[in-house]
């Protein structure tokens, strides 16, 4: 699992789920981190299974249909330790990490946001530049019919 892959595949089965809500049950979110290790290079990763995701529960302060960036911050990214590597992993650990995960996923929402809006932006300005050169073209024609 050390490339991250299947991190991008996930964030795309997320974004994917334009419904996704804090109400579905874990199991529906586990599916699609499950997909995005099958498809990545983790595929043959003998600990791909140890994996899981689990919810947070929502501050009454958080609006139930987050958008944004905050859209998936109920999720939490947990991995399964055995005895006795959990002497050294522990869950104090194992919470830093799933921490640093959220974070993580939230700038990678950030960059899929950024390049969406780019993407769109550029398309407005291509169709600006026709836009333009048609009425120059449109222009022209009109000064050369009432020249001629």
């Amino acid at each position: 699992m050390e490339m991250s892959d299947w991190v991008d595949s996930f964030v795309s089965l997320l974004s994917s789920q334009s419904a996704l809500q804090h109400e579905q049950e874990p199991a529906r979110i586990q599916g699609l981190l499950d997909l995005a290790l099958q498809r990545s290079s983790c595929e043959n990763d003998p600990y791909k299974g140890r994996l899981f995701i689990c919810t947070k529960e929502r501050i009454a302060s958080q609006s139930a249909f987050a958008h944004g960036i905050h859209a998936f911050d109920f999720i939490v990214l947990g991995y399964q330790v055995d005895w006795p590597v959990n002497i050294v992993v522990t869950q104090g650990a194992l919470k830093i990490y799933a921490d640093i995960f959220s974070y993580l996923l939230r700038i990678r929402l950030a960059v899929t946001s950024l390049t969406d809006v780019w993407h769109y932006l550029k398309g407005c300005a291509r169709e600006k530049v026709i836009a333009a050169r048609c009425c120059m073209v449109f222009g022209d024609w009109v000064l050369r019919r009432g020249n001629g």
